[in-house]
């Protein structure tokens, strides 16, 4: 080997030596675009992004279930007492709404007058999502339609009395806790705002559970006409017939017959608890079509009879009453007034009644 030669062999592995090393050099700290970060930090970005799933997951499984998914009551299904209930709250409550007003304008008796009875509406109703088993929300529309004659309530309470002084009364004193509605456009469908009672007010509310009233029942909106609709069931007028109010008088005089009595079941605590776990446990479609989660709430027993077909010559079965909702093994539980009841079920009773008429009725012994 010439003496170039051996110069050239050294410049090489020079070279390659330099080569060599600021490629290592170069690896240890390669930089994936866009972040502009080296590997190793990049790692340990995602190390920390694993770890803070990992916590959120964790948090996820123990969250409570969305609104969406709780059960709840609608407010114009509730019943209400006779005479005032709470009357300390309600006092508090009308004091509230007196102190919001911005004008130096006295308020009429009438107003005033109005005002208490929003005001009892309300905390009767959260009385009765406090004794419902599971605990529900209490359902109530916010919008001017919820408020009108043709509406839910048939325009009982006024929209400017409960929407801007009663309900922001009882947030202002911390009373209850609302969630606003929305609409969910995956499902298509929208949520009306809910309440809950907390501090003062529950404390007031759970002290006196379960004591037995005597109920005002509704006297108008007990006959309820609906299109044929399954998926979408839309409320129809009702026609102010005389048969109709007939159907209401009859039935609004049978209802408060049954505000007289205790209706329960005769079932331990633990027992009750089970039951109503088990009739949450997935959404029912209720009389109007819509789907939710069924609660046990002992005062809903006004019955309305429900025309779900279009017409007033189809259907016109009667719901509302809690019992309607228990699973058939517990029906020889219920008791009125303390007393045990029994239950006459009578198969195809239409179709053996009119065998019956032709006299051929003892042929058919079993089920038809």
């Amino acid at each position: 080997m010439t003496a170039v030669e051996s110069s050239l062999q050294g410049v090489v592995q020079a070279t390659c030596k330099v080569l060599v090393t600021q490629l290592s050099k170069t690896t240890s700290s390669i930089c994936c675009p866009p972040y502009n970060r080296p590997v190793e930090q990049i790692l340990d970005t995602r190390l920390l992004m694993d770890q803070a799933n990992h916590k959120l997951s964790a948090k996820t499984a123990t969250r409570k279930p969305p609104l969406r998914e709780q059960a709840y009551v609608c407010a114009h299904e509730l019943a209400q007492w006779e005479g005032c209930v709470l009357p300390a709250q309600i006092d508090r409550i009308c004091q509230s709404v007196a102190t919001q007003r911005s004008s130096t304008r006295g308020v009429s008796r009438v107003v005033r007058l109005k005002i208490q009875l929003a005001a009892e509406w309300i905390v009767n109703c959260l009385i009765q999502t406090e004794e419902a088993l599971p605990r529900p929300w209490l359902a109530i529309g916010l919008s001017g339609d919820y408020y009108k004659p043709s509406g839910p309530i048939n325009g009982e309470f006024g929209y400017d009395i409960v929407v801007n002084r009663v309900i922001p009364a009882l947030d202002k004193l911390g009373w209850i806790t609302i969630r606003r509605g929305f609409n969910d456009p995956d499902k298509n469908k929208s949520f009306v705002t809910r309440l809950r009672a907390k501090g003062t007010l529950r404390r007031a509310i759970c002290a006196n559970l379960y004591c037995w009233q005597p109920l005002r029942m509704r006297s108008t909106g007990l006959i309820l006409l609906f299109d044929g609709k399954k998926k979408s069931r839309h409320r129809l007028p009702t026609p102010n017939t005389t048969t109709v109010e007939n159907w209401q008088y009859w039935l609004y005089e049978y209802n408060q017959f049954l505000s007289e009595h205790a209706i329960a079941l005769a079932v331990p605590d633990d027992e009750l608890k089970r039951l109503a776990k088990r009739m949450s446990a997935k959404d029912v479609e209720f009389e109007t079509g819509e789907r939710r989660k069924p609660v046990i709430n002992y005062r809903a027993i006004a019955l309305k009879r429900i025309f779900a077909r279009g017409r007033l010559d189809r259907g016109g079965r009667f719901y509302g009453g809690w019992w309607q909702m228990v699973p058939s093994e517990y029906r020889p539980f219920i008791r009125i007034n303390h007393k045990s009841t029994i239950e006459w079920d009578f198969s195809s009773m239409a179709l053996r009644l009119l065998y019956a008429l032709e006299k051929v009725g003892s042929a058919f012994r079993g089920s038809l």
